[in-house]
């Protein structure tokens, strides 16, 4: 019996080590300079699994309580999903309102809207598809 708990350990520990590096394959960096009613965008990501949004973790903000709009593009199919607003740091789920494949290379796009006034917002994080 002991011998089957082990086995199932390591197997359960080597999948979990196997699909962390699979997601971990398609997570891009980024980092932006965003000035006002300004838009940038990532390099296209491969998508990874079948999920129905993007994730987007933002982890640095110069100016923490402007608000940054996301969205996402995959080249063939235009935008495919509407600005998510998020203010600060922290994640988001861009929802899709298309169907993006495993296929799909996704772009990441920021929007620096005009209320923030005037300021240039540095944000940094990862995004995956």
């Amino acid at each position: 019996m002991k011998n089957k708990l082990k086995k199932a350990l390591c197997l359960g520990l080597v999948l979990t080590m196997f699909s962390t590096t699979a997601v971990m394959a398609s997570t891009k960096s980024y980092s932006f300079g965003l000035m006002p009613e300004n838009v940038d965008h990532t390099e296209a990501v491969q998508k990874s699994g079948s999920s129905a949004y993007a994730a987007v973790d933002v982890q640095y903000m110069n100016y923490p309580s402007a608000t940054i709009k996301y969205q996402t593009q995959v080249a063939d199919k235009g935008f495919t999903s509407a600005y998510t607003s998020k203010i600060g740091l922290g994640s988001i789920r861009v929802i899709y309102n298309q169907r993006v494949t495993s296929d799909d290379k996704v772009s990441l796009y920021a929007y620096n809207p005009s209320s923030n006034g005037v300021v240039t917002v540095s944000v940094k994080g990862n995004f995956t598809p």
